[in-house]
């Protein structure tokens, strides 16, 4: 099994996220780890994609030390290896960990160091995708680029853009991936999980290998033509996509129909602990509500493996 589309802060469990908290002697966001997994599962069912960004907040607070970036990663890739995931790439913006005076280079390596960690105790294969935001200032998103081309030939195999999503947002970050280009950096993009054709659109003109979401893509024919005449994978996320409602339904995924018009598609958990899934619930939920044959999943699992960063 493959995992393609999977976030550090997204993925930490509420238990250690709680106990850095106390290690850290910060005003705690719950008492108790039930509560607080109670208080992330609500903001990622707000069925607002804004709102279930800014819950990352309290995660990314105590992803400030290498510490704790090296713990969260190296329990992440456990339970990745103990879950039977052979192969799974983590992503995250290195620059969300900056805020106490790490660098984003030494936040990467802390990632490194938790993954060497794991990998130690129990061998799978794991790339690491660094995050671009929007939001941030750009020489920071130029820092990332530089860390991606200065790691090129370890772990870290590709850049993405996360965060807020809005109509033209990726445009801020072109001259990052035209570097990226330049220094034959792969990459893919969250680009589509709102109604905005343009970002996805300009995803492909920039030479994104890969889109995440992507849900807008189904309404627009010639954007559907495009990602499949540029043979795009898509990332889907079933319970991410219903819980910010850029689905009203889980049947209303257009998964189905990027299959069935031939493009690539694959499946991923996105923020399991937010979502309360996994990879195996996932491919579930495909089976469940699109009927999707072993066969079929099995396909889309192999499309994972062929698209995947780090060969």
């Amino acid at each position: 099994m493959n995992e393609l589309h999977l976030h550090l802060d997204g993925s930490i469990s509420p238990e250690t996220c709680l106990d850095l908290y106390k290690l850290q002697r910060r005003p705690l966001p719950a008492n108790t780890a039930v509560e607080l997994a109670a208080i992330l599962s609500k903001a990622a069912n707000s069925k607002s994609l804004s709102a279930f960004i800014d819950a990352f907040d309290i995660v990314d607070t105590v992803l400030q030390q290498n510490e704790a970036i090296e713990r969260v990663t190296y329990e992440l890739v456990k339970r990745i290896a103990n879950a039977g995931i052979d192969y799974a790439e983590i992503r995250y913006a290195p620059v969300l960990s900056t805020k106490l005076g790490l660098s984003q280079l030494e936040v990467v390596q802390a990632m490194q160091a938790g993954v060497s960690r794991a990998q130690r105790e129990k061998p799978v294969k794991i790339g690491i995708i660094l995050c671009l935001m929007p939001n941030a200032k750009e020489i920071d998103n130029l820092d990332t680029v530089e860390i991606a081309r200065q790691l090129k030939g370890t772990n870290v195999c590709a850049l993405d853009c996360a965060g807020k999503e809005t109509s033209g947002s990726l445009q801020k970050l072109v001259p990052c991936f035209t570097l990226a280009n330049n220094y034959g950096i792969p990459f893919t993009m969250h680009a589509g999980e709102i109604d905005a054709p343009e970002n996805v659109d300009l995803a492909i003109q920039l030479g994104a290998k890969r889109i995440g979401h992507g849900t807008c893509i189904v309404n627009y024919p010639e954007l559907m033509k495009k990602v499949k005449e540029h043979n795009i994978l898509i990332e889907c996320c079933l319970s991410s996509n219903f819980a910010t409602k850029a689905v009203d339904r889980i049947l209303d995924h257009p998964i189905k129909k990027f299959y069935e018009y031939g493009i690539p598609v694959c499946l991923s958990s996105d923020d399991p602990t937010f979502l309360n899934t996994n990879l195996g619930n996932e491919w579930k939920l495909a089976r469940d509500a699109f009927l999707f044959t072993y066969d079929d999943l099995a396909k889309m699992d192999n499309f994972a493996g062929e698209y995947r960063f780090l060969k």
